[in-house]
């Protein structure tokens, strides 16, 4: 009975999945939470040890499960003039990062300057992953960042399959600016279900006009720095699959509004920290 009842519960979030705001017709709403303590993930956590908040009220965890799932990710990767001398880095961590996915995860390509391309589709085929890699254009123009990345969170919106860890990787030194409002990226994100993980190159362009941190934070995800060694885009792969999703019945809400998620953990885990993401819209 309690398998029907999952399988129940993620049909649900299945069909939400593909609605312009994740919560939309869904009587659930998904929360994908990571949680670490001294940087390491923590495991092997039960439903019981998890609290779950909207609009500050508690919610009861209708399904709960931490089995590894197949990993959509969108790479969103950053050409423009100012990361140019990055590139042979950014080729090298990239081959060496696709040993650590699975067989059925897929992977898409997404390059960006002033506008965001699709270079490849989301494939399960590494060695064209690899080829697209290793022929970057050189770097060039300038850097919209918000469009960006509401352009991957639509693209997988759209693309992703049902059931699949939604995931968007940002490669980029967060310098740019943004020709669409912060507000209206972050709503994207969660109507996606996406989580957002910025690797961080060193700065090389102009001041910063956009800020794509803010939404690490609102969809759970995570940054990490450029290291001399290269990018650590195998290790967050793998951080990626230690992560916790959480189903709770949606409560009524106005058409529009915009509600909060806090996830917190039980007191036995003082030195943890949850990432999950912090509200989503309230379908139209």
């Amino acid at each position: 009975m309690a398998a029907l009842f999952h399988n129940f519960c993620l049909t649900a979030l299945w069909l939400a999945q593909d609605d312009l705001v994740f919560r939309s017709r869904s009587a659930f709403i998904s929360v994908d939470a990571q949680v670490l303590s001294n940087g390491q993930a923590i495991r092997g956590l039960r439903q019981e040890d998890f609290r779950i908040f909207d609009n500050g009220q508690p919610r009861p965890i209708s399904s709960f499960g931490a089995e590894d799932q197949e990993l959509d990710v969108l790479l969103l990767l950053d050409v423009s003039q100012s990361t140019g001398a990055l590139q042979a880095a950014i080729q090298r961590s990239a081959a060496a990062a696709m040993g650590h996915l699975y067989p059925k995860d897929r992977v898409a390509l997404m390059i960006f300057a002033d506008e965001p391309f699709v270079q490849v589709p989301f494939t399960e085929d590494r060695a064209l992953l690899s080829a697209k890699l290793a022929a970057l254009p050189p770097g060039r123009g300038g850097t919209d960042l918000h469009a960006a990345v509401q352009s991957a969170a639509k693209y997988l919106q759209d693309h992703a399959r049902p059931g699949a860890r939604r995931a968007i990787v940002m490669l980029s030194d967060n310098r740019g600016y943004g020709s669409v409002n912060a507000p209206e990226v972050r709503n994207q994100l969660w109507a996606a279900n996406a989580v957002f993980n910025l690797l961080l190159f060193p700065a090389q362009g102009p001041g910063r006009q956009a800020d794509v941190r803010e939404f690490v934070k609102a969809t759970g995800g995570e940054l990490l720095a450029f290291r001399p060694e290269g990018l650590p885009l195998a290790e967050l792969f793998e951080r990626l699959r230690r992560r916790y999703y959480l189903l709770y019945p949606a409560p009524p809400a106005k058409p529009g509004e915009l509600r909060q998620i806090r996830v917190e953990l039980l007191r036995r885990y003082p030195a943890a920290a949850v990432r999950a993401r912090t509200g989503y819209v309230a379908a139209l």
